[in-house]
């Protein structure tokens, strides 16, 4: 069996749950282990700050990050992502999120804020 990685094309994707890889700043060493097996890009679930459920799918805030992934001791958490992105950039891996935008948490703001952005059952 050949050793050779050239059968390979496309685009090589490791999907990254925020909640397993803890908080921003230990992302390094999980894109250090996708570029050691050859993947070329992370795939982020969602990192906004979530609702009452607690689920990353269920998102309260786009404009916030989820606390459970910022490091208090680490500086504002827009400077912990930044570097978050620079790691992987500088692994040579290239970063896309998913982006969750067909629904809500239902303690979203957003649902009182703009109410016509949703469509509603008979019982509201």
């Amino acid at each position: 069996m050949s050793t050779s990685n050239s059968w390979r094309t496309g685009p090589r994707i490791y999907n990254l749950f925020p909640l397993l890889a803890g908080v921003f700043p230990r992302w390094k060493e999980h894109f250090e282990r996708a570029r050691g097996m050859e993947f070329d890009w992370i795939f982020l679930n969602p990192f906004h700050k979530a609702g009452y459920s607690g689920s990353l799918y269920s998102i309260a805030d786009y404009y916030e990050f989820d606390p459970r992934l910022v490091d208090p001791s680490a500086g504002p958490p827009e400077r912990q992502f930044h570097q978050m992105l620079e790691a992987a950039q500088g692994l040579g891996l290239n970063v896309i999120m998913d982006l969750v935008i067909n629904h809500t948490a239902f303690d979203s703001p957003l649902l009182t804020q703009h109410p016509s952005w949703y469509k509603r059952g008979r019982d509201g």
